[in-house]
Formats: structure tokens, C-alpha cells, sequence
């Protein structure tokens, strides 16, 4: 699944392998988009086409308990 994630005024695309409905098998996403997470995840470079660009590759997350 490809996305963008946020952190402050900054913007990451960031690529999550095997998370699809967070790995539970449940029908119910647990997170909405604009919802805080907390992400564990690596920084990789991702090249494509000769043009080599940072991302995160999430390997976790979860609701933050800082939301709101």
C-alpha cells in the first residue's frame, strides 16, 4: 500500500508491505485518513527510473495515544 505520510510541515511517501486492515483480518480499517498514528518504520532509498528519492517503509502502527 502506498501512501504519504505527515510530520510536521514535512510530507513522506512511505510504501507498507503485509499491513493491509493491519495484518488482523478484520474487515474495519483501524485508523481513518487525517487520524494521528504512531509509525515504526525504516528510511530507504527508492529508485526508479534513475532517480533516486527517499521513503519510509513502514513495518508498524498504530492509533496515537496523543490524538485529538
Amino acid at each position: 500500500e502506498q501512501t504519504t505520510l505527515s510530520g510536521g510541515p514535512s510530507l513522506w511517501p512511505a510504501m507498507a508491505f503485509g499491513l493491509g486492515n493491519h495484518g488482523d483480518g478484520s474487515a474495519d480499517p483501524i485508523c481513518q485518513p487525517g487520524d494521528r498514528i504512531d509509525v515504526a518504520y525504516t528510511l530507504e532509498v527508492d529508485e526508479y527510473r534513475g532517480e533516486e528519492t527517499l521513503r519510509l517503509n513502514v513495518k508498524d502502527f498504530a492509533p496515537s495515544p496523543r490524538a485529538g
